[in-house]
């Protein structure tokens, strides 16, 4: 029995700082189906973005608005510098770059970041849950959007998640 707690006090001092280093969730955003989904997570040093999408690049988020035949070969243009970023990325934060504020984030890195094959300029996210009413029947949205700059491009990855599929998990 004393070479058990020998062991256990041993295992608790040689492992405590892996388990107080554990991250905690934050924030999810999850479409269903599964499309892109964010996850922010705070460690004691910093946050940090999760952006996954789920089926790859091609089914990124790409435009919120209306669309004119125009706009087809500058959308194009702009899907091919985002498909750079590839389908997983994880964007570090420090503290002092992210505020959550009544359940909005907004987070802002400056600076170069490079995703993958992708350098980008100035990464902001932010989160804007809203509650939409009509007549009787009332929703909620929380509409994302993830924004950096690419040489001279300013590229925006707008997308709304209803009802619980974005969650403030403090």
């Amino acid at each position: 029995m004393k070479v058990f707690y020998t062991f256990s006090f041993l295992f608790t001092l040689l492992f405590s700082p892996y388990l107080w280093a554990q991250e905690t969730v934050r924030l999810s955003c999850v479409t269903n189906p599964l499309t892109t989904s964010y996850q922010i997570t705070e460690s004691q040093e910093n946050f940090e973005l999760l952006v996954y999408h789920h089926n790859g690049v091609d089914y990124l988020p790409l435009h919120s608005g209306v669309i004119t035949p125009n706009d087809l070969p500058l959308l194009e243009r702009r899907a091919q510098i985002l498909k750079k970023m590839g389908s997983i990325n994880k964007i570090p934060f420090q503290k002092k770059e992210c505020k959550n504020e009544n359940g909005q984030w907004r987070c802002l890195k400056k600076g170069k970041t490079q995703l993958n094959d992708l350098m980008a300029v100035d990464i902001y996210f932010s989160t804007a849950p809203k509650h939409v009413y009509d007549n009787s029947y009332s929703w909620r949205i929380t509409e994302t959007n993830l924004s950096l700059r690419v040489g001279k491009e300013n590229l925006t990855m707008h997308l709304p998640y209803y009802g619980d599929d974005c969650q403030n998990l403090e």
